[in-house]
């Protein structure tokens, strides 16, 4: 993990791969993220999104994200 202040950054998930966890398509995970609806957070690399592993495994057992 790198640490970027008080947050750590662990694995990262590509688009493709969260819309084939979640069962969305990658086209309702890019609406989520620009509606500024997204339940998770979003880390930019490059031009590309990412989101920590953990935090989707979180959100598809249905855990509340803080």
């Amino acid at each position: 993990c790198k640490d970027f202040g008080e947050k750590k950054i662990g694995v990262l998930m590509s688009v493709k791969e969260v819309s084939e966890y979640l069962g969305v398509s990658k086209q309702v995970l890019y609406s989520w993220v620009f509606n500024k609806k997204c339940p998770l957070p979003v880390i930019r690399v490059g031009g590309s999104m990412r989101f920590n592993r953990e935090m989707v495994e979180r959100f598809g057992r249905g855990e509340v994200l803080d």
